[in-house]
């Protein structure tokens, strides 16, 4: 989904009155990450951001339980014996591993959620997929907040498992930043294609949650495999390499 840095600011400064900011910081570390302005194996340090955070009023104190935060979620790396913390480097080998990680978490979390679905929880994945649905209609691309909320991680709650929660949580938030660097049809070259990816993916969402509404877990567990292995970075980055080719007949 595209937006500009002035669109991104201004959401989050419409959402400031509402944010706290460590929260708006969290964002501010997010975007720029998403603009491209943290690379992968950088070295981050609070000094540094304090003048690049779109919203100037963020000071070091929340900036510091940002970094906090996302090292705890995952995102950002602690190394011993080094100041400051680290983006980490992305590889295809390191992406062909977390898809077979991700893609066995993500069918068991289909599979429990069939079993274990109530009301409660099908109004909380539709909600999800709403939210998906409107970021796409405003062309805005997700903030750190809008990730957890999103379908994966909250089809990934509904299921009973705090430990299944926060391991789909870490390697959403992973392959968010896989997306933001390989994914190259979301460059502004190719918006319309990225949008028509965005918009199919998001109508497998309710197709999938079709299947778990039916409470059938089978069903639900391999249309969600489908859903992964179609996605442009397993079609582009993953599905032809000797790494993957190695590793799948084992699945």
């Amino acid at each position: 989904m595209e937006t500009n840095a002035a669109g991104h600011a201004d959401r989050a400064e419409s959402a400031g009155s509402k944010s706290t900011a460590l929260e708006l910081a969290i964002d501010g570390i997010f975007e720029l990450i998403q603009r491209r302005e943290i690379l992968p194996g950088s070295r981050l340090f609070e000094t540094d951001l304090e003048e690049r955070l779109s919203v100037k009023s963020i000071s070091r104190t929340p900036i510091r339980q940002a970094f906090d935060q996302l090292a705890a979620d995952g995102v950002l790396e602690r190394r011993p014996g080094q100041k400051g913390f680290f983006f980490p480097r992305l590889s295809t080998d390191d992406l062909c591993y977390a898809y077979l990680h991700r893609e066995q978490l993500e069918m068991t979390s289909a599979r429990l959620a069939a079993i274990t679905m109530t009301p409660e929880a099908r109004v909380r994945v539709r909600a999800a997929i709403e939210h998906e649905d409107k970021l796409y209609e405003q062309r805005v691309v997700e903030t750190y907040r809008d990730v957890h909320s999103s379908f994966h991680v909250t089809l990934a709650s509904v299921g009973g498992s705090p430990y299944l929660e926060k391991a789909v949580k870490e390697i959403y938030l992973r392959f968010a930043f896989y997306e933001f660097f390989y994914g190259s049809y979301r460059t502004q070259k190719h918006q319309e294609e990225a949008r028509s990816v965005e918009y199919r993916m998001i109508r497998e969402h309710d197709v999938i949650l079709d299947a778990i509404e039916k409470g059938d877990p089978t069903v639900a567990a391999t249309l969600l495999k489908e859903h992964l292995r179609a996605s442009p970075l397993f079609v582009d980055h993953v599905r032809d390499t000797q790494t993957w080719r190695e590793i799948e007949p084992a699945l």
